[in-house]
């Protein structure tokens, strides 16, 4: 009978001890699902704003005559008391007066007279009135008082040219400026620069003598191209928990309904077939050149390997977002944008089959995005306020509560009611004739503990390169990145650059230093957490860009102090894309 029981009990005690081993293992926050999903948003976030802040504003292209300066004969002096002006109604009477103040009470000539004139014709075109001049009306010079009217110039037709894809219609309603309305340069400018955001068209203006007296035509000179596009990818941007690498597919339609409305679809695959998967969707329409709503969809499946693979650890996330974006300002230089939206997002996390946390957050957004350009270089600073909104549409309640029995949330302490401001701001400044600088300061702060889908994190691509992904998360977080580029050295202008027909290598490669600088902190951290952790890094890389839509990137980082927690003291990245 002992010899019966024996054999049973050692099974009994080893499958204790195992099973134990097994609740042991604690996935971290940052490598579950919502772990995830936030690295997904910083990543996009950081290509969009590095590919906005380093592309040149482009000016309009507006061909405009040039207007020949009659020579006006010197002729006899006249007394002029009082000078009167019509027809200006677009300067104020105040301006009129700071203009011609000088010249009343002395005697002028022919020519001293239309300098009077030319005077009211600058400050008119000062302020983009162009087409609108002052004249000197045939007249005699009764009781000293001299005349100028002024002729304010109009809007006559508009004519499209040259396009294929993109509807004339469509074209037209994007400029502002309608028959008979005064013709304004700047609000030109703003409406040419709404038609060439687009990647597929570029659209030149000349500017015409209209058919009726004082007015000017437009013609738009169009060049587009087909607005489908398909893009393939690889980087290993992904943790070690996923193995890494990452496949990625778009496609997109930069005119899918005729109104300039762009719809985009992503699929991307982790290294192996289950490893991770993401598809998303997202659909943005123009309500008007100044206004645009947009609709996105996305969802992920992960399983986590390495020590999480025997207790089958995986998760999946489904979030829907609706945004809106209005330009308050966009006059070629500076850029104003305001923008607001929600996001309802659901994430869970597994073990063994059974579900160990629920994050179901629903979260409103309110932001202002300030972007300007100068002879130096570009600046944007882009600042939103995220407010989760708890107990609405099967949200989190406002504090570790996620009601009817059900799993918490991914860490004690966090719910479905906080606020987080979250602020970005760089500049890229030109260092002499072809080197650059971009300076990068990212953060957040928040007012409660945080769910691993909102929390602040260091470590990757996005920010310390040093470190591997969700190396380190915070409830506040802050990081800095200072980054020199340069063309190679010694590499000759005449050679050319390995797959394209017009780029040459010292144009196409470029070599970086940078150093990165981070800091998170938790609220409430439990005895196994940390208060803060600060982290440093420095590196060196390589950028090959090419003007067929293929890039390659290469980081190569190290970092300073704290050793990282997969005790590797360098760590490479590498991205490789090709648009068609």
């Amino acid at each position: 009978m002992k010899r019966t029981l024996t054999p049973v009990f050692l099974l009994l005690l080893s499958f204790t001890f195992f099973a134990t081993d097994l609740q042991a293992q604690t996935v971290p926050s940052q490598q579950g699902a919502g772990g995830v999903s936030a690295r997904e948003d910083l990543l996009e976030k950081e290509a969009t704003l590095r590919d906005v802040v380093t592309t040149p504003k482009e000016a309009p292209s507006v061909e405009v005559p040039v207007d020949q300066e009659a020579q006006i004969p010197e002729g006899e002096k006249v007394l002029v008391s009082r000078i009167e002006v019509t027809g200006a109604t677009l300067l104020s009477a105040r301006e009129i007066r700071k203009i011609i103040a000088e010249y009343e009470g002395k005697e002028l000539s022919m020519r001293g007279m239309q300098e009077v004139a030319n005077k009211i014709t600058d400050a008119y075109r000062q302020r983009g009135y162009i087409t609108s001049r002052a004249i000197l009306p045939p007249q005699r010079i009764e009781n000293n008082v001299l005349k100028i009217e002024v002729l304010q110039g109009t809007m006559g037709s508009v004519d499209v040219q040259g396009n294929r894809y993109y509807r004339t219609s469509l074209i037209k309603k994007r400029i502002q400026l309608k028959k008979g309305d005064v013709f304004d340069y700047n609000k030109l400018k703003t409406n040419l620069g709404v038609l060439n955001q687009y990647p597929d068209r570029k659209v030149k203006t000349v500017l015409t003598p209209g058919q009726e007296q004082g007015t000017t035509d437009l013609v738009l000179n169009v060049e587009d191209k087909l607005p489908i596009h398909v893009g393939l990818s690889y980087d290993n941007y992904a943790s070690k928990y996923l193995g890494r690498s990452r496949y990625q597919g778009t496609l997109t339609h930069n005119n899918l309904l005729g109104f300039d409305d762009i719809f985009t679809l992503t699929y991307q695959l982790g290294e192996g077939h289950n490893t991770y998967r993401l598809s998303s969707a997202r659909y943005l329409y123009p309500l008007s050149s100044e206004t645009q709503i947009g609709f996105s969809i996305s969802k992920s499946q992960l399983e986590l390997g390495r020590e999480f693979a025997n207790i089958e650890a995986r998760g999946k996330s489904k979030i829907y977002s609706v945004y809106l974006t209005h330009d308050l300002i966009s006059d070629g230089v500076l850029d104003l944008t305001l923008n607001a939206g929600f996001d309802y997002k659901d994430v869970f996390n597994f073990q063994l089959g059974d579900e160990t946390s629920r994050d179901r957050l629903r979260v409103a957004r309110l932001g202002l995005k300030w972007d300007r350009a100068d002879a130096q270089g570009r600046t944007i600073i882009n600042n939103e306020i995220h407010q989760g909104i708890p107990n609405k549409g099967g949200a989190l309640g406002d504090r570790d509560d996620n009601g009817l029995a059900a799993p918490n949330p991914s860490r004690s302490g966090a719910g479905g009611e906080f606020t987080k401001n979250v602020v970005d701001v760089l500049r890229l400044q030109r260092v002499g004739a072809e080197r650059t600088l971009l300076l990068k300061g990212q953060g957040q702060l928040s007012s409660r503990a945080l769910t691993a889908t909102e929390q602040y994190q260091l470590g990757g691509i996005f920010n310390l390169r040093g470190y591997p992904s969700g190396e380190a998360v915070g409830d506040h977080g802050f990081s800095t990145t200072a980054e020199l580029s340069s063309p190679v050295p010694f590499l000759a202008g005449s050679i050319k650059a390995p797959g394209s027909k017009v780029a040459t290598l010292r144009e196409a490669l470029r070599w970086v230093v940078f150093y990165d600088w981070g800091q998170v902190s938790l609220r409430r951290p439990t005895s196994a957490e940390y208060k803060h952790r600060t982290l440093t890094d420095w590196g060196v890389g390589l950028r090959y860009d090419l003007p067929e839509n293929f890039s390659v990137r290469v980081d190569v980082a190290w970092p300073i102090d704290e050793t990282p927690s997969d005790e590797n003291h360098m760590h490479g990245w590498v991205k490789v894309s090709k648009d068609f």
